[in-house]
């Protein structure tokens, strides 16, 4: 058999320690066509082209992936795996046959020493990454895979992995977003000129009640003269070097600062929207949490209310209540839904609002050590399902919304950026059936479902406890002034 009659991916890893990578690491690579087969899933359609391991790799497989990790680097299945696949790489004259993919702190020295002359994929830091690599070189080496997928296999595959309680159907369904569409900017962006250092300008307006942009010799912001020159010590005056319509420079239309450019302006205004909300969560009584990249995401404490419970409507107007604050018994900490705000510019602004968990003990102050709050994230809040994610952001838009049902972000003493406090709505052109984590009508409260949080064990907590911890945003510094 020639290496382009071959078609199975085969994904060699520890079972059951890297169960969970595996098994989306083979749902991805089946989304996308490819024939995949790991003992995990015994994806749709891949018994009939095995009799057992060792005929896998040696007659169908095209390429083996071998997951690397502590933990894989000591079963003697995944080495025996290895060792078939190199004798059948020689033996065929197969290049790049097999693909190793490291998923934790393994380090290079420990990988064995048959494997270590060859390079591997890093999914450590970012899975989807990783896999970006690995269907680039997919790609480059022409593994086969079907270019579409019908609904029918799709939810063949979910079957399987799922044990048939849900199915994928031609159905639209409705997909709630963490999109929040911006409804108003001020009308215009002001660029002035004030009697301070180029270099001081940032620290000079650091206590200014309203987002400032250093740019160039000028700072941009939505305020007005009187609330600069209002800020100014006395005898200091701002004067006013420009005033961009924003709707021109949103659109990217001339406009009197030539040197303001596309990127320039991006960055501006994402600036200038997130330290509005930032602002604005401060004045709502809410914390910051800071991230690595220094961003803030912002949280509210034990007691923000008599039962540190918000009511909100659901995705079909009905009214609930949701916690956001709570506490696990079993762990000893609170739990805190925090948000950090990241602004998207375009024709149609919007806001990600991102959902972070930080813990603390005294249900104030925010854990300070990292590797403890990435093992209660990966452990406490691994039993959170997508219905509860969303509908703490539901609850938490809610909360931080004013009493004419928006989120008001002060950019000026007459300027507001107005969010809305639903998400955006999208429509998928198939919907996923079946029993879910909390169907069946079942409306479980908070406790409940911390209770259920705390029935992963202190086991678990530790093995995970021992992972790195990474909390920095998709944004880099780089989008900073």
């Amino acid at each position: 058999m020639t290496s382009g009659e071959r078609k199975l991916v085969f994904i060699s890893h520890a079972n059951p320690e890297d169960n969970e990578f595996t098994r989306w690491l083979a749902a991805r690579l089946t989304s996308l066509g490819y024939l995949v087969w790991a003992d995990v899933t015994q994806l749709f359609g891949a018994e009939k082209f095995w009799r057992n391991i060792e005929d896998a790799i040696r007659n169908h497989a095209v390429k083996v992936i071998v997951v690397l990790s502590r933990v894989s680097q000591t079963k003697d299945g995944v080495l025996n795996e290895i060792h078939t696949a190199l004798a059948v790489e020689k033996k065929g004259g197969l290049d790049r046959f097999i693909i190793p993919i490291k998923i934790d702190d393994l380090p290079s020295t420990d990988i064995t020493s048959v494997l270590i002359q060859k390079n591997y994929i890093n999914f450590h830091r970012n899975w989807a990454e990783g896999l970006g690599q690995l269907t680039t070189l997919f790609e480059k080496d022409s593994v086969p895979h079907a270019q579409t997928q019908t609904a029918q296999e799709a939810s063949q595959w979910i079957d399987q992995l799922l044990a048939g309680s849900q199915k994928i159907v031609q159905e639209p369904q409705p997909i709630v977003s963490n999109w929040f569409s911006i409804e108003s900017l001020p009308d215009s962006l002001n660029f002035f000129r004030v009697p301070v250092p180029t270099d001081q300008l940032r620290s000079r307006f650091e206590s200014f009640p309203y987002p400032v942009y250093p740019y160039q010799d000028m700072i941009a912001t939505f305020a007005d003269e009187g609330d600069i020159n209002g800020f100014l010590p006395h005898g200091h005056v701002a004067s006013r070097a420009y005033c961009l319509p924003l709707h021109a420079i949103l659109h990217n239309e001339p406009h009197s600062l030539p040197t303001l450019e596309w990127p320039d302006i991006s960055r501006m205004l994402s600036y200038l929207i997130r330290n509005a909300w930032d602002n604005a969560m401060k004045t709502k009584d809410l914390r910051p949490y800071q991230m690595a990249n220094g961003w803030h995401a912002w949280y509210l404490i034990d007691g923000y209310n008599e039962k540190n419970t918000t009511p909100y409507a659901d995705i079909d107007g009905v009214s609930r209540y949701r916690k956001l604050v709570g506490h696990s018994e079993a762990r000893n900490v609170y739990w805190h839904f925090a948000v950090a705000a990241h602004p998207i510019i375009g024709r149609e602004p919007h806001l990600i609002l991102k959902a972070h968990i930080p813990f603390s003990e005294d249900g104030k102050v925010p854990l300070t050590s990292t590797a403890r709050m990435h093992s209660l994230r990966r452990s406490f809040c691994r039993s959170w399902w997508n219905d509860r994610w969303r509908d703490l952001l539901l609850a938490y838009a809610t909360q931080v919304s004013d009493v004419d049902g928006g989120i008001n972000l002060p950019a000026g003493s007459e300027q507001v950026i107005r969010i809305n406090s639903r998400p955006l709505f999208f429509e998928s052109p198939v919907s996923v059936k079946g029993v879910t984590a909390n169907a069946a009508g079942k409306d479980e409260s908070d406790e409940e479902l911390d209770q259920l949080a705390d029935l992963v064990t202190s086991e678990a907590d530790a093995y995970l406890e021992e992972e790195p911890f990474d909390d920095a945003d998709v944004y880099s510094p780089e989008s900073e002034p």
